[in-house]
């Protein structure tokens, strides 16, 4: 009788589905009834987002309905043919869709994919998306595995993967989605989240990270969905400076994607390497951080930006982007962003300094006290004293116990040395009760610390400020910098030299000696080091 009464009871769930596989919150593919007054959330991807799914669905419970195709959604070019069969008819609010793991692995592809064709899909998929009006998220793709796969035997490098990942977030951020950087999530922790080092899915552990994060988005797009949304566009310079300094391209592609990562309402692009070509990439535009040599050396292109500015546009300049000709700094500069760097008196030392963000400002927030920073930090700049709306926003002090290196010596001079011990405006602004801010920073020369906390958060905040956005309490949020992190994007991606990470040894250098001075007030040119081999005494 026993024995009859289970087979009875597994065909009546046969006939009537298992309570289990009805459960939305356990089962990916269970789509939930949905509450008219939440918003309505679709979830597209690959086995990865099946793990995540139910989890994201109890995070979100009470908030949102989320759906997803009851399928794996595999590689891009499948996602093209089959993506109006997933969007449906409905409407939606939000989609969270993300591919890239099939594409790596070529899996039941005739056509293996490329970084190329993969880019071509995405930005087909994308404008396919963009016609629902909802608000989208890519999911960056997650790493691959540590060995070769278990199925297909194939090992996809970490190189490989990057520059899937490049592709995908070069689509997403030129069509401004929001970028939710699941390969951080994931981190160098693979062997702690992955089932196993043959395996690209994740027990328990990963499958919380990655709902965690992919929740927190949808979270926030959900809360700005009705907002506005800020438009800030990067130009990065190219530059001849030697690796791991002035890494225009590298920083401003690290910044924007911690912007557009933030969940604060902020899409920003990156064009690197002179001025664009399509002037229509400044349509819309709240503010432009120009990165780069002699403050972008942009000519008669200067005129431009000024009737940008005068229409409303931000403006920051940062590190040798606040050096340009006299001329420029004059007619623009003081305008702008009330200063520049002057040939005939600023100067460029490499110093320790102690940086203290303007008390109770905006961009103080999430830094309770200073910090410490090496960087080619210029003083002792050419600034506006008529402006009445002009004030410093971080400042240091520059004393011999904490100056490096005093800079060229084109540049050092009596003037910078009687300003030691005196507070110098590391970022200043021009802040006008009507119009466009302005921002300059003077650092920015060394790559590696973009990876320090509170240096990356306060110029998160600045450039946030000067788009006219609200800065959280706690500062822009972002992820920490890892040493790879670091190292994507370089101007020389072939130099086998590695960008470390900052360490506390660079805060405990010893200081150089004051130089001397000539008649004329500046420092001698320096010897130039012969680099031949010594002559031995006969």
């Amino acid at each position: 009788m026993v024995r009859w009464l289970f087979i009875f009871g597994l065909i009546s769930a046969f006939l009537s589905g298992s309570p289990r596989n009805n459960d939305p919150f356990i089962h990916a593919f269970a789509n939930p009834a949905d509450n008219p007054n939440l918003p309505r959330v679709l979830i597209i991807g690959d086995s990865i987002s099946i793990g995540y799914t139910p989890l994201v669905r109890k995070l979100l419970k009470g908030e949102a309905n989320v759906h997803r195709p009851a399928t794996n959604c595999r590689w891009s070019e499948w996602g093209v043919t089959e993506l109006t069969k997933w969007i449906g008819s409905g409407q939606w609010d939000v989609i969270h869709f993300n591919f890239g793991l099939w594409d790596w692995y070529g899996w039941k592809q005739g056509n293996k994919a490329t970084p190329q064709s993969y880019a071509k899909n995405l930005q087909n998929i994308v404008k396919q998306l963009q016609a629902t009006g909802a608000s989208l998220i890519f999911g960056m793709t997650t790493p691959p595995c540590i060995t070769k796969e278990r199925s297909s035997k194939l090992m996809v490098s970490l190189d490989r993967a990057n520059r899937f990942n490049q592709a995908a977030r070069d689509v997403m951020n030129k069509n401004r989605v929001r970028i939710n950087d699941l390969y951080s999530v994931i981190g160098n922790k693979r062997k702690v989240y992955q089932k196993g080092p043959d395996d690209v899915h994740y027990n328990q552990e990963g499958r919380k990270a990655l709902a965690n994060a992919v929740s927190l988005e949808i979270r926030r797009s959900i809360e700005q969905k009705d907002k506005p949304r800020k438009s800030i566009l990067f130009i990065a310079g190219n530059t001849k400076h030697r690796h791991g300094i002035h890494e225009y391209r590298a920083g401003s592609i690290l910044l924007a994607d911690a912007l557009n990562t933030s969940g604060l309402p902020i899409e920003a692009k990156v064009h690197w390497y002179g001025w664009p070509e399509d002037e229509s990439i400044f349509d819309g535009v709240d503010a432009c951080i120009i990165y780069a040599d002699g403050g972008g050396e942009f000519g008669e292109k200067y005129e431009f930006l000024h009737q940008k500015v005068k229409a409303g546009m931000g403006i920051m300049f940062m590190h040798y982007g606040v050096h340009p000709t006299k001329e420029v700094g004059e007619k623009y500069y003081k305008q702008w962003i009330g200063g520049f760097y002057d040939d005939e008196f600023s100067v460029n030392p490499s110093w320790v300094a102690e940086m203290t963000p303007k008390a109770g400002h905006p961009v103080s927030r999430g830094l309770s006290k200073p910090f410490r920073a090496y960087d080619e930090f210029y003083y002792n700049l050419n600034f506006d004293k008529s402006c009445n709306h002009c004030y410093p926003l971080t400042t240091a002090i520059p004393t011999k116990q904490n100056m490096i290196r005093y800079g060229s010596s084109k540049f050092w001079n009596r003037q910078a040395e009687e300003k030691l011990g005196t507070p110098q405006a590391l970022i200043w602004c021009k802040d006008p009760p009507e119009g466009a801010r302005g921002a300059g920073f003077v650092g920015g020369h060394y790559h590696r610390n973009w990876a320090i906390d509170d240096y990356r958060t306060l110029i998160l905040n600045t450039i946030a400020w000067v788009s006219g956005v609200e800065v959280p309490k706690g500062g822009v949020p972002s992820l920490p910098v890892s040493l790879k992190k670091l190292n994507e994007n370089l101007n020389r991606p072939d130099n086998p030299e590695v960008v470390q990470l900052p360490t506390l040894d660079l805060l405990k250098q010893e200081p150089a000696s004051l130089p001397l001075l000539g008649k004329d007030g500046r420092m001698a040119p320096r010897k130039k080091k012969n680099k031949s081999k010594p002559v031995l005494n006969q």
